[in-house]
């Protein structure tokens, strides 16, 4: 018989615009307004949500590495791509 791990129970999904994510974190764009919603998945690349991100919301391109290095601080080694 072979021990094995005991498996991590899975993380709960967040529902955001009717689709199930595994984060869906606050950015705060601008001081006078509320944040914007960014929603992904563990397995999804974290520049390409960062740049969907910018371009949906049509922020400076300059905002793409900063959204991407929060995602990765805020996540951290729950993201297998974050790291």
């Amino acid at each position: 018989m072979v021990d094995e791990a005991p498996e991590q129970p899975a993380r709960p999904k967040t529902f955001y615009d009717g689709t199930e994510y595994d984060f869906v974190l606050d950015v705060d764009v601008k001081d006078d307004e509320p944040p914007l919603r960014l929603a992904f998945n563990l397995e999804d690349d974290p520049q390409e949500v960062a740049m969907a991100f910018q371009g949906k919301h049509a922020l400076p391109v300059s905002y793409v590495d900063q959204i991407r290095r929060s995602e990765e601080r805020r996540v951290g080694k729950e993201c297998p791509r974050c790291v």
